[in-house]
Protein backbone atom coordinates (compact mmCIF):
# COMPACT_ATOMS: atom_id res chain seq x y z
CA UNK A 1 0.00 0.00 0.00
CA UNK A 2 2.52 2.39 0.68
CA UNK A 3 4.51 1.73 -2.22
CA UNK A 4 1.63 2.48 -4.34
CA UNK A 5 1.11 5.44 -2.19
CA UNK A 6 4.31 6.88 -3.37
CA UNK A 7 4.47 5.54 -6.45
CA UNK A 8 0.80 7.80 -7.74
CA UNK A 9 2.71 11.01 -5.37
CA UNK A 10 5.58 10.23 -7.64
CA UNK A 11 3.34 10.38 -10.77
CA UNK A 12 1.15 13.12 -9.39
CA UNK A 13 4.56 14.77 -8.67
CA UNK A 14 5.97 14.47 -12.52
CA UNK A 15 2.84 15.25 -14.31
CA UNK A 16 2.08 18.19 -11.80
CA UNK A 17 3.50 22.38 -12.42
CA UNK A 18 6.67 23.67 -11.14
CA UNK A 19 5.76 26.93 -9.62
CA UNK A 20 5.98 27.68 -6.33
CA UNK A 21 2.29 26.80 -4.49
CA UNK A 22 1.05 30.42 -3.24
CA UNK A 23 -1.80 28.26 -1.68
CA UNK A 24 0.80 27.01 0.83
CA UNK A 25 1.75 28.37 4.32
CA UNK A 26 5.01 27.48 5.72
CA UNK A 27 4.21 28.48 9.48
CA UNK A 28 8.19 29.20 10.02
CA UNK A 29 11.01 28.51 12.67
CA UNK A 30 10.37 26.41 15.36
CA UNK A 31 11.98 28.35 18.30
CA UNK A 32 15.73 26.43 19.32
CA UNK A 33 15.34 26.08 22.86
CA UNK A 34 17.65 23.54 24.80
CA UNK A 35 16.12 21.47 27.45
CA UNK A 36 16.31 22.64 31.01
CA UNK A 37 19.14 20.64 32.80
CA UNK A 38 17.54 17.16 34.46
CA UNK A 39 14.75 17.38 31.65
CA UNK A 40 13.51 14.36 30.26
CA UNK A 41 14.13 13.10 26.79
CA UNK A 42 10.63 12.39 24.73
CA UNK A 43 10.62 8.19 24.71
CA UNK A 44 10.84 6.68 21.64
CA UNK A 45 7.33 5.52 20.34
CA UNK A 46 6.01 8.58 22.61
CA UNK A 47 2.14 8.97 21.79
CA UNK A 48 0.02 11.99 21.62
CA UNK A 49 -3.76 12.69 21.00
CA UNK A 50 -5.30 15.54 20.35
CA UNK A 51 -8.84 16.84 19.18
CA UNK A 52 -8.49 18.01 15.70
CA UNK A 53 -11.40 19.80 15.46
CA UNK A 54 -10.45 21.85 18.47
CA UNK A 55 -7.08 21.99 17.08
CA UNK A 56 -8.46 24.02 13.67
CA UNK A 57 -11.08 26.11 15.19
CA UNK A 58 -8.77 27.19 17.87
CA UNK A 59 -6.34 28.06 14.97
CA UNK A 60 -6.64 31.38 14.49
CA UNK A 61 -4.60 31.09 11.09
CA UNK A 62 -7.09 28.35 9.71
CA UNK A 63 -9.61 30.22 7.01
CA UNK A 64 -12.65 30.65 8.11
CA UNK A 65 -14.54 28.76 4.94
CA UNK A 66 -12.38 25.22 6.57
CA UNK A 67 -13.60 26.16 10.20
CA UNK A 68 -17.28 26.71 8.56
CA UNK A 69 -16.98 23.51 6.99
CA UNK A 70 -16.21 22.03 10.81
CA UNK A 71 -19.33 20.15 11.38
CA UNK A 72 -20.48 16.64 11.23
CA UNK A 73 -21.12 15.17 8.42
CA UNK A 74 -24.43 12.82 7.27
CA UNK A 75 -22.49 10.00 9.20
CA UNK A 76 -22.25 11.56 12.56
CA UNK A 77 -17.98 12.13 11.62
CA UNK A 78 -16.41 15.14 11.36
CA UNK A 79 -15.20 15.79 7.72
CA UNK A 80 -11.58 15.39 8.33
CA UNK A 81 -8.43 12.31 8.87
CA UNK A 82 -5.96 13.06 11.57
CA UNK A 83 -3.01 10.91 11.18
CA UNK A 84 -0.02 10.66 13.80
CA UNK A 85 4.31 10.62 12.71
CA UNK A 86 7.19 11.60 13.84
CA UNK A 87 7.91 14.21 11.11
CA UNK A 88 10.38 16.26 13.05
CA UNK A 89 12.81 13.80 14.37
CA UNK A 90 12.16 14.10 17.77
CA UNK A 91 10.12 10.70 18.60
CA UNK A 92 6.77 12.41 19.29
CA UNK A 93 4.54 12.35 16.69
CA UNK A 94 3.22 15.11 15.00
CA UNK A 95 -0.69 15.41 13.87
CA UNK A 96 -0.56 15.95 10.04
CA UNK A 97 -4.88 16.88 9.66
CA UNK A 98 -6.41 16.53 5.95
CA UNK A 99 -9.82 18.41 6.31
CA UNK A 100 -12.66 18.07 3.73
CA UNK A 101 -16.45 18.91 2.90
CA UNK A 102 -19.13 16.70 3.67
CA UNK A 103 -19.65 13.94 1.93
CA UNK A 104 -16.51 13.27 3.39
CA UNK A 105 -15.58 10.36 1.52
CA UNK A 106 -16.32 6.96 -1.13
CA UNK A 107 -15.56 3.62 0.10
CA UNK A 108 -13.83 1.66 -2.35
CA UNK A 109 -12.97 -1.92 -1.82
CA UNK A 110 -9.37 -2.95 -2.76
CA UNK A 111 -8.24 -6.13 -3.82
CA UNK A 112 -7.36 -7.15 -0.22
CA UNK A 113 -10.96 -6.67 0.44
CA UNK A 114 -10.23 -3.75 3.24
CA UNK A 115 -12.14 -0.46 2.40
CA UNK A 116 -10.02 2.62 1.79
CA UNK A 117 -10.97 6.45 2.20
CA UNK A 118 -10.84 8.03 -1.16
CA UNK A 119 -11.32 11.66 -1.12
CA UNK A 120 -12.90 13.28 -4.39
CA UNK A 121 -10.09 16.45 -5.49
CA UNK A 122 -13.19 19.04 -4.64
CA UNK A 123 -13.81 17.79 -1.68
CA UNK A 124 -10.74 18.18 -0.21
CA UNK A 125 -10.54 21.76 2.03
CA UNK A 126 -6.64 21.64 3.09
CA UNK A 127 -3.74 19.89 4.92
CA UNK A 128 -2.15 21.21 8.21
CA UNK A 129 0.82 19.99 9.99
CA UNK A 130 1.08 20.50 14.18
CA UNK A 131 3.63 19.69 16.51
CA UNK A 132 2.54 19.76 20.00
CA UNK A 133 4.95 21.91 22.81
CA UNK A 134 4.02 22.07 26.13
CA UNK A 135 0.67 20.48 25.73
CA UNK A 136 -0.52 23.06 22.98
CA UNK A 137 -0.60 22.67 18.98
CA UNK A 138 1.79 24.49 17.45
CA UNK A 139 1.71 25.02 13.34
CA UNK A 140 4.46 24.00 11.36
CA UNK A 141 3.06 23.90 7.80
CA UNK A 142 -0.48 24.65 6.02
CA UNK A 143 -1.90 24.62 2.42
CA UNK A 144 -5.97 25.63 2.61
CA UNK A 145 -7.42 25.93 -0.52
CA UNK A 146 -9.94 23.13 -2.50
CA UNK A 147 -8.01 20.50 -3.90
CA UNK A 148 -5.47 20.35 -1.31
CA UNK A 149 -3.86 17.53 1.17
CA UNK A 150 -1.10 17.11 2.81
CA UNK A 151 0.54 13.31 3.27
CA UNK A 152 3.86 12.10 4.72
CA UNK A 153 6.01 10.59 2.15
CA UNK A 154 9.24 9.91 4.09
CA UNK A 155 10.96 10.31 7.00
CA UNK A 156 10.67 14.38 7.67
CA UNK A 157 8.99 14.70 4.16
CA UNK A 158 5.24 15.74 3.36
CA UNK A 159 4.02 15.88 0.53
CA UNK A 160 1.35 18.73 -0.36
CA UNK A 161 -0.77 17.94 -2.81
CA UNK A 162 -3.34 21.23 -4.70
CA UNK A 163 -5.30 21.22 -7.66
CA UNK A 164 -5.04 24.18 -10.16
CA UNK A 165 -8.27 24.84 -11.57
CA UNK A 166 -8.30 27.33 -15.04
CA UNK A 167 -11.80 28.61 -16.52
CA UNK A 168 -13.95 25.83 -17.36
CA UNK A 169 -12.73 23.74 -15.30
CA UNK A 170 -15.13 21.32 -13.68
CA UNK A 171 -15.33 21.10 -10.17
CA UNK A 172 -14.00 17.24 -10.46
CA UNK A 173 -11.35 17.99 -13.25
CA UNK A 174 -8.41 20.24 -12.57
CA UNK A 175 -6.15 21.02 -15.47
CA UNK A 176 -3.34 20.28 -12.52
CA UNK A 177 -2.36 18.74 -9.78
CA UNK A 178 0.85 19.25 -8.64
CA UNK A 179 3.12 18.51 -5.74
CA UNK A 180 5.25 20.10 -3.35
CA UNK A 181 7.74 17.78 -1.41
CA UNK A 182 8.42 19.42 1.91
CA UNK A 183 11.25 18.56 3.89
CA UNK A 184 12.01 19.42 7.87
CA UNK A 185 15.09 21.15 8.02
CA UNK A 186 16.06 20.64 11.92
CA UNK A 187 13.36 23.88 12.42
CA UNK A 188 10.98 24.65 9.43
CA UNK A 189 9.54 22.50 6.43
CA UNK A 190 11.11 23.67 3.53
CA UNK A 191 10.63 23.29 -0.40
CA UNK A 192 12.64 20.28 -1.83
CA UNK A 193 14.60 21.49 -4.72
CA UNK A 194 13.07 19.20 -8.03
Amino acid sequence: MKRWRLGCLGLVFLLGACATDPGVRVEGRVDQVERPPGAMNPVAGASISVDPVRVLLDDPAVNQATKDDLKPCADGRYPLEAQYADLTGDAVPEVLINVWACPSALLLEKLSGLPERVVPIERRLGGHVYTIRDGKPVALFATQERGGSVEQVGEGEIAALRAVYLTGDAPCCPTSSPVGLYRWDGAAFTEAPR
